[in-house]
């Protein structure tokens, strides 16, 4: 009982940190249209912590990516956001959460239509 009081107060106090992610990678979009895929990844759940990804620097704002985890036949849905990212030079990154879904594949797909094409110059996906 002592230790999940201490432990509590370690965390509230900023001591110890969240749980480190299990992977991440970092890529680029260039020239995408609607119903394009990312990469997969394997999440073999081994940290419960959250999924994520950012995206730095786009060409357009206000679209949207839903996260699916792979499936035999159609791919299940873990969830779909719109994206606020933002243009020109700035560091801050748009991120959508795609909680911890458990063990498995996962990719994420532009689900609007852009004009042009989307180009982002970073993409990180932290899992």
């Amino acid at each position: 009982m002592m230790a999940r009081i201490m432990g509590g107060i370690f965390r509230a106090l900023g001591i110890v940190g969240p749980a480190a992610a299990e992977g991440t990678w970092t890529s680029y979009i260039s020239n995408w249209y609607e119903g394009r895929e990312s990469r997969q990844w394997i999440d073999k759940n081994v940290d419960n912590t959250d999924g994520w990804a950012a995206f730095r620097r786009c060409s357009h704002n206000d679209f949207r990516i839903t996260v699916y985890k792979e499936d035999f036949g159609p791919d299940t849905n873990v969830g779909t956001e719109t994206m606020q990212c933002k243009k020109g030079d700035s560091q801050d990154a748009d991120r959508v959460y795609f909680g911890d879904p458990g063990a498995d594949e996962y990719h994420f797909t532009l689900k609007s239509s852009v004009s042009g094409g989307l180009d982002v110059e970073e993409v990180q996906v932290t899992y």
